[in-house]
């Protein structure tokens, strides 16, 4: 008999009968259903290369792209017969594109007056 309402023996030890009762609930618990699968290590490793694989196709491919856009900007700008030598710089005070002037009598206002002498 147990004087414990824990279900530990005097000493602290789980007595023979619990053991016995706790061994067989757990054979049941594990026979109730079948063990998982667990996952190979070999598919593992074999899916990962795949996939490092794959991310290094694709990386190879946008830099090769890319290397063919800028050939084909380079090729397209050299080959264009472009002038490579800047322009010449403009003069102080003279406009990058020159406008004909206007005639004298437009009726607009005249820009060489002042708006003093406009009103008179």
């Amino acid at each position: 008999m147990n004087p414990r309402p824990d279900g530990l023996a005097a000493d602290g030890l789980v007595d023979a009968h619990d053991d016995e009762a706790l061994h067989a609930a757990f054979r049941e618990v594990l026979g109730a259903r079948p063990e998982p699968v667990l996952p190979s290590v070999v598919d593992a490793a074999v899916a990962g290369g795949r996939r490092i694989r794959r991310r290094r196709r694709v990386r190879a491919a946008a830099a090769g792209g890319l290397v063919a856009v800028v050939c084909a900007v380079t090729a397209t700008l050299t080959l264009s017969g472009a002038d490579p030598r800047p322009a010449p710089p403009l003069a102080p005070g003279t406009p990058a594109h020159p406008t004909a002037p206007a005639p004298a009598d437009s009726g607009g206002p005249d820009p060489t007056r002042s708006a003093a002498e406009r009103l008179k």
